[in-house]
């Protein structure tokens, strides 16, 4: 849809309020008009030194805690809350009742008297969601939950270690690479890919760095060209998963590479619709060469876990994918249905403006596909949310919109749009709409949108509607209950 409407011309004005009349007093039901209630939100998760009871610091999704710093591994975790809190529930490693807590402070191993109990966290990835209640034991409004994933590590000495959560392993990929093993760990031959992306290997690397398993980061899926897309769609059983992610720079700065340095490569990665890592850019957080991984949480409902790879500069890339949780890998064979054809329904016919959004929607033929994944770009290559099909119009000229299937990149539908500079013009605005009284001709009030009349304090069931106007008009429509020509006036006053 197109979010502004573009007016060629104006030569009349519609206006559409909605009023109510009764003809004695009642009162509207009040529920029709509050949203349902919310349960009192989670602010944040502090870490906490049990042995001081002191805090250490805020913990926030991607941060790494190195015990030898913090001189102890005797932690604990408190929730902030808002103010109508009276419980709160820890869900620590997938375990989804870890800790409940009926009485502040709210720590996830509790504490006596402000005295934190000790609690020593996982090494490698750790994944707390807190979520408070306006009852206790769990009862009452639930609020917006909050969930950190981070790292806790032993000495800033030690390479880091694979992050593996304490949850069974659903799958291990070893994007754009064979199945290779180590000791207990088997990662796959790259699978379950889409889109525009090929496997690529450096086995002549001498090393990679922070890591034991040099292989996997040797292998990587790419975009096959600059600011092109790639995807995967892991079959997988609905649930909750945490899903790691491994990166290393094999290109900029590293050997028989290109030129290092921060910029090079820049990309975003959608994880189930949720946009995990946006502007990434592997060199500014390790140095090339160097093995780095991710670490996030997921639901999957649709028995699909999928991820987008997507570049703002360069090409878009991954080394290796791990999947973990209570679910596991649909591996029954059936037939996958695949798009065949795709069709926009909203293209523009005329030109739009600037600044003018459109929200592309496509037909998808047929509608059973397996995979109806769908990447977008614009011949501009920046004006077009690649997964959602936002487009913003930025500068005049022509765009051309391509809409890719993820699964067959021979799939495609395209839009081409005109952009004109400047916005549309607009005829005179309608300033008010007043509610008169047609026996005494005076006003009674403006109508605002959902005002209620009652006629018997009015006096009288004759009334009339003025429109108050801007100073170029000549003419006014009134629709009125659904009939779009109800009244014309072409001179003032402008009554219905």
């Amino acid at each position: 849809m197109i979010h502004k409407e573009v007016l060629r011309s104006i030569v009349f004005i519609t206006v559409q309020v909605s009023v109510f009349f009764f003809p004695e007093f009642c009162l509207a039901n009040d529920t029709l008009n509050n949203p349902p209630l919310l349960g009192p939100p989670v602010i944040s998760l502090i870490l906490v030194n049990a042995d001081t009871n002191q805090d250490i610091e805020e913990i926030n999704d991607g941060d790494v805690f190195v015990l030898e710093d913090i001189g102890t591994s005797n932690l604990s975790v408190r929730a902030e809350v808002g103010p109508t809190t009276e419980s709160v529930v820890f869900a620590y490693q997938g375990v989804s009742n870890y800790k409940l807590e009926n009485v502040p402070v709210y720590a996830i191993a509790g504490d006596n008297r402000n005295d934190y109990n000790a609690w020593v966290p996982d090494l490698g990835a750790n994944v707390i969601t807190a979520t408070a209640y306006t009852g206790d034991n769990r009862t009452g409004l639930a609020g917006e939950p909050l969930t950190v994933n981070f790292q806790v590590v032993e000495s800033r000495d030690t390479p880091p270690t694979n992050p593996v959560p304490n949850l069974p392993v659903v799958v291990r990929i070893n994007s754009g690479g064979p199945t290779i093993s180590y000791n207990d760990s088997t990662f796959l031959a790259d699978d379950f890919f889409a889109g525009n992306g090929g496997g690529f290997s450096k086995n002549f690397l001498p090393e990679i760095f922070g890591t034991t398993q040099d292989e996997i980061y040797k292998s990587e899926r790419r975009a096959n060209a600059s600011l092109e897309s790639f995807a995967y769609n892991i079959p997988v059983t609905n649930g909750s998963y945490v899903v790691n992610l491994h990166f290393a720079e094999t290109y900029f700065g590293a050997t028989s590479g290109g030129a290092g340095g921060t910029g090079r490569r820049v990309f975003n990665v959608i994880l189930e619709e949720q946009a995990i890592l946006t502007n990434f850019d592997i060199n500014a957080q390790v140095s090339p060469m160097t093995a780095l991984i991710e670490t996030f949480t997921t639901t999957v409902t649709d028995q699909s876990l999928d991820l987008i790879f997507s570049a703002s500069v360069n090409q878009p890339k991954v080394s290796a994918i791990e999947v973990f949780g209570e679910g596991s890998l649909i591996t029954d064979t059936v037939d996958d249905v695949v798009i065949q054809t795709l069709d926009f329904t909203n293209c523009p016919p005329d030109p739009i403006f600037v600044g003018d959004v459109v929200d592309f929607d496509l037909a998808i033929f047929p509608e059973n596909t397996t995979n109806q994944t769908v990447i977008f770009t614009a011949s501009d290559g920046s004006t077009i949310d690649d997964v959602t099909g936002v487009f913003t119009a930025l500068s005049p000229g022509e765009i051309t919109v391509t809409a890719t299937s993820a699964s067959d990149d021979a799939v495609l539908a395209q839009c081409t749009i005109t952009i004109l500079d400047g916005g549309p013009q607009l005829g005179p605005a309608i300033t008010s709409l007043v509610l008169v009284n047609a026996d005494t001709d005076q006003d009674i009030e403006e109508i605002n949108d959902g005002d209620v009349f009652v006629l018997e304090d009015i006096g009288t069931s004759n009334l009339s509607v003025r429109a108050e106007v801007g100073p170029t008009t000549e003419s006014v429509v009134f629709a009125y209950q659904g009939v779009s020509n109800y009244k014309l006036e072409n001179v003032p006053v402008y009554a219905i």
